[in-house]
């Protein structure tokens, strides 16, 4: 298994050869390259087919021998999120599934470790910017938030309740949101889910919702 962006140096024994070059195939694809420096860079994912060609040649030009080697590689799919995969995640309440509005803090290593966006940003300075769903839950329903096919696991998920004046924030478990809190008054739910490679954080993203007018459950 071999990650995209690795460069692997093509040396023969002996002399090297004066013309390198590959054949490429990916899935349905195929693509052809001449390698001047004897390095391939890989890209794509998934299972890849190489048919590298090396010719050997006098100083003349005169054609001396060739000689083909074929390989494959397994490139690592890129576990980074995209914002397109996380348009499709949705809370689901009693088998009901609302779509999870969502602000993006960072998507990518370098932008979630340069500041200022190494933090998160507060809801307040983005809450005027989506329109949050509407979940019909009472006190004790249990909300689930799911993140789509291709997205992998949050490393982190945390949860911060807004209740009138008041504020909660705690680790979330097993993606499920317990709804607590006083009745009849509006509840704002916010999940942050960071992602995290190496130690690194690699995407975050905050999502959330409103119970608009929980009651007791009876």
């Amino acid at each position: 298994m071999v990650r995209r962006g690795t460069k692997i140096k093509v040396e023969f024994e002996g002399s090297q050869p004066d013309r390198l070059s590959y054949r490429m195939k990916e899935d349905s694809s195929i693509e052809s390259k001449s390698l001047e420096d004897q390095v391939i860079e890989v890209s794509g994912e998934g299972k890849q087919h190489y048919l590298l060609s090396a010719e050997w040649r006098t100083e003349e030009g005169k054609f001396q021998g060739a000689k083909k080697i074929g390989f494959v590689l397994d490139v690592e799919k890129d576990k980074n999120v995209k914002e397109v995969e996380l348009k499709n995640t949705t809370f689901t309440h009693n088998g009901e599934s609302y779509p999870a509005v969502y602000h993006v803090n960072c998507l990518n290593e370098t932008a979630c470790e340069a500041p200022p966006t190494n933090g998160t940003d507060p809801y307040s300075e983005w809450k005027d910017k989506v329109n949050l769903v509407e979940v019909n839950a009472n006190i004790g329903d249990e909300v689930k938030i799911d993140f789509p096919e291709g997205v992998p696991a949050p490393k982190r998920l945390s949860i911060q309740k807004l209740q009138g004046a008041t504020g909660m924030q705690e680790s979330l478990q097993n993606n499920v949101i317990e709804i607590m809190g006083d009745e009849n008054t509006t509840i704002t739910y916010i999940i942050n889910a960071e992602w995290r490679e190496e130690g690194r954080k690699t995407a975050d993203v905050q999502f959330a919702f409103i119970v608009p007018s929980p009651s007791l459950k009876d």
